[in-house]
């Protein structure tokens, strides 16, 4: 019987082939955002309700969402777990969403962001605590930053009712994240291995600190089902979206874990990332890749 590594090294290899060719990004990718005209507004407390539900950005907690990776040459999986867990920042209860990152059989980054609903329905994104890893060690937690501190301000990850007129920041730390987004189409079809979505909004996001361009694509009722860098770099594809009743380790739990212990942490997040349903891992290696022929 095949241990969850070398089943995980069957699924890369699957992967690999599938991810050969990336997913194509629209026209026009390589052009500077414009920068909005101000910082995003300082957030009141007062306005925000608990949970998120928005039809594009939905975070059920307990949901698991299952992704088919590639970044550079190498090839994984990326499992995004809506925690029922919350983070109190400037007075808001903002939802725990963990990311875990596997690469050829290893973590190589997990990441907790936290997410929270104003009123009007807009999704706020409040920050993100991140660590880096090779060979399980801690390499890095560059990226992280956290609303009211350091000057950094909420960012704007999903407004109510998309598209969102200009650009508009998503993160807002100085010097740290500041990334930019603006809402292309909201009627895109796109076809991944968890299924064939209509009414797909197209969301083209440029990090002004590096020059980075990458499209993102939302499905009704699901939220993001695929990722694109503009240069091919990364490409990032929902596989599968599960109930789960396991517990993942923390961001604490990592940054405090020994060497044995991050590889125990790490078989059992490797082994999580084959899902269920063989003809789910089946479907990567057939998935066709669409033009998406947007022009921003």
């Amino acid at each position: 019987m095949q241990s969850g590594r070398a089943l995980l090294r069957v699924v890369t290899l699957m992967l690999a082939l599938a991810l050969a060719v990336p997913l194509a990004a629209p026209q026009g990718t390589g052009a500077a955002e414009t920068r909005p005209g101000a910082p995003p507004p300082m957030i009141d407390a007062a306005n925000f309700t608990g949970g998120v539900d928005h039809p594009y950005f939905p975070l059920t907690p307990g949901t698991q969402y299952v992704y088919a990776y590639a970044e550079g040459g190498d090839s994984g999986r990326k499992l995004v777990t809506v925690t029922n867990e919350t983070k109190t920042i400037q007075g808001v209860n903002a939802t725990i969403v963990r990311e875990t990152t596997v690469l050829e059989g290893e973590v190589v980054e997990v990441t907790q962001d936290w997410y929270a609903q104003d009123r009007e329905g807009n999704v706020w994104y409040l920050g993100e605590d991140t660590l880096s890893f090779e060979r399980r060690s801690t390499v890095s937690d560059a990226g992280s930053w956290e609303a009211g501190v350091a000057n950094a301000r909420a960012g704007i990850i999903m407004h109510a009712t998309p598209p969102a007129n200009g650009s508009y920041y998503q993160e807002y730390a100085p010097n740290v994240a500041e990334d930019i987004a603006r809402d292309v189409a909201a009627n895109h079809t796109l076809e991944v291995p968890f299924g064939n979505f209509t009414d797909v909004l197209v969301v083209r996001e440029t990090d002004p600190l590096d020059g980075d361009v990458e499209w993102a694509y939302y499905a009704p009722d699901v939220g993001l089902i695929a990722e694109a860098a503009a240069d091919g770099s990364e490409v990032l594809r929902l596989v599968e979206v599960r109930t789960i009743g396991e517990r993942f380790a923390s961001l604490d739990e990592w940054r405090n874990a020994t060497a044995a212990e991050r590889e125990a942490m790490e078989t059992n997040v490797t082994n999580a990332s084959i899902v269920d349903n063989e003809s789910s891992n089946d479907s990567v290696n057939a998935t066709r890749d669409e033009p998406l022929n947007v022009t921003p």
